[in-house]
């Protein structure tokens, strides 16, 4: 896991205006040149991708398509399909009230992470994944990846 410096980013936005999203593309733009520091052969494939993409469909200055922001979700065991085959997919998680539990589960490999509020988690969305029960409220995450076939679609002029 990263330490990332999310720390400024997360403390002037309160968790209930989401619809002001600047500090949300800063903090995209941060989260993809974190990615790179630490991973650069990975970011630079995805990338690669990225850049065949429509421009309409992935997000700015990144090398993401999507974005999926849970509020107290709990995910079941999968392995994600669609993602970049070589890419990774990055989460963090921002603290909007208090609550336990909810750390990211590796069970092929007996593993647990605790994603608090800063962290960033660089990892592999083919190994299976899911996460422990949460208890109360506030937790919300934010993954995001890139698309496997995102550089296939057209656009209609």
């Amino acid at each position: 896991m990263l330490q990332a410096d999310f720390t400024k980013i997360w403390n002037v936005v309160p968790c209930d205006h989401l619809q002001t999203i600047a500090w949300l593309k800063k903090l995209q733009f941060n989260i993809s040149n974190e990615y790179f520091s630490y991973v650069p052969d990975k970011w630079l494939h995805q990338y690669d991708k990225y850049k065949r993409c429509p421009q309409d469909f992935v997000i700015p200055h990144t090398n993401f398509s999507t974005l999926t922001i849970n509020m107290d979700f709990r995910t079941a065991c999968h392995k994600d399909k669609g993602d970049c085959k070589d890419g990774l997919t990055c989460f963090t998680v921002k603290k909007c009230g208090e609550y336990k539990g909810g750390e990211l589960i590796f069970p092929e490999y007996r593993v647990a992470v605790n994603i608090e509020q800063g962290d960033l988690l660089l990892f592999n969305p083919h190994e299976a994944h899911c996460n422990n029960p949460i208890k109360g409220e506030g937790r919300m995450s934010f993954v995001l990846y890139l698309r496997e076939k995102m550089d296939k679609c057209i656009t209609q002029n």
